[in-house]
């Protein structure tokens, strides 16, 4: 990846690429590695590693913020602020059923085979990234609001045992969550503390 030109190996001509940081000169950059991938849906990407300067550390708003997750209710914050569980998984399902009966119904190696399972991974990209865009936000928008984030400490992993609420309880991803509050936090000059729920 040279000069925003991306060439692989026993290739005649350059890979073109859709790039997604209009900001951002893709000339200049001078990446150290790059990965290429195919998603289950048929979908390529090239993933750049690039040095980057650390970010100036977020104004101190000398504010703390406690949040407790649920279901019925994304997030509670100790502000009183509650965020909507906006249950993505559960809104698709319908299609989602669909599509997989309709690939179980197919002959196994066959062309129409592949593309029901390519059909059933789309689904589950848009809905993977309706959730994913949802928690950038609401961490985001967190961060950047509060000095001092204080979150639940659950254990989601014994949680998803239940099984009238496993579903649920993934759908939400409040273990993401957590991480992007976690890497924001630091990243941004936050403190980041998880609390015992009571």
């Amino acid at each position: 990846m040279r000069g925003g030109v991306l060439r692989l190996a026993k290739t005649d001509a350059p890979l073109p690429f859709v790039w997604s940081w209009p900001d951002v000169d893709v000339t200049a950059l001078q990446p150290a590695m790059v990965i290429v991938s195919r998603e289950a849906d048929g979908r390529w990407y090239a993933t750049f590693t690039v040095d980057a300067d650390a970010p100036e550390p977020l104004e101190e708003t000398g504010h703390a913020v406690g949040i407790d997750l649920g279901v019925k209710d994304f997030a509670v914050t100790s502000d009183g602020e509650r965020i909507a569980n906006p249950r993505h998984l559960e809104r698709k399902a319908r299609n989602l059923a669909r599509y997989q009966r309709r690939l179980a119904r197919c002959q196994r190696g066959s062309a129409n085979r592949a593309k029901a399972r390519s059909k059933v991974a789309r689904a589950h990209r848009k809905v993977r990234d309706a959730r994913r865009d949802f928690l950038h936000r609401a961490s985001t928008r967190l961060v950047r609001s509060a000095g001092t984030v204080v979150i639940e400490d659950l254990n989601i992993s014994g949680m998803v045992h239940n099984r009238r609420l496993a579903r649920a309880i993934s759908d939400c991803g409040w273990g993401e969550f957590r991480r992007q509050l976690e890497y924001k936090c630091e990243r941004y000059g936050r403190q980041q503390q998880a609390g015992t729920p009571r």
